[in-house]
């Protein structure tokens, strides 16, 4: 298998729609991420060998950046196209994806972390593999204590990860701040 390297998200676009999450890349393809989001708690633990996908939009929930964690099928090139990042997590590593937004190896489960209070828009987490799908939305836990139910999600307390490492990125500025200044500059 070929060296896959970390790759710096750009904005794609969002659309969410009943039956999922659209994501519309820069390359003018799109995808759906099928099914009503469930809501969990701002910590996701994903079981082994699943891909997992975050996406956070902005405040209009019109814009997003997304980051694949640890995706080893899709070359450099193509991430590039799309506008799509991707981050290479070693067993006890950790990254912070957006401000707000971090996901760490926890043997071979991806656990990705929230800060809602820091994110102005809202945060999906996509996990899949050969046998399906399943889609979650990381939500303070006040709302969770509002009557949410979490659906067979692990729930991990928030903890601040020692071996943490920046997301090596070319850009100067993270892309969900550039969103706010191209929305403002089209209307």
């Amino acid at each position: 298998m070929p060296n896959r390297n970390d790759i710096p998200p750009d904005s794609v676009g969002v659309d969410l729609r009943e039956e999922g999450v659209v994501v519309e890349y820069l390359d003018g393809r799109d995808t759906l991420y099928r099914g009503a989001p469930t809501k969990a708690d701002e910590s996701l633990q994903a079981g082994p060998g699943k891909e997992v996908h975050v996406l956070v939009t902005d405040d209009s929930n019109t814009q997003g950046v997304m980051m694949y964690v640890n995706d080893l099928k899709t070359h450099d090139d193509i991430l590039e196209d799309s506008g799509v990042g991707r981050v290479i997590l070693s067993a006890g590593e950790s990254a912070i994806l957006f401000p707000g937004v971090s996901a760490r190896r926890d043997g071979e489960r991806t656990v990705v972390e929230a800060d809602s209070d820091e994110i102005t828009g809202r945060i999906f987490v996509f996990v899949e593999d050969d046998w399906g799908e399943e889609s979650y939305e990381l939500v303070g836990e006040s709302w969770l204590r509002a009557g949410s139910v979490l659906g067979g999600v692990r729930r991990e307390s928030p903890e601040v990860v020692a071996r943490s490492r920046p997301l090596n990125c070319r850009r100067r500025s993270w892309p969900i701040r550039s969103l706010r200044a191209r929305r403002r500059g089209r209307e």
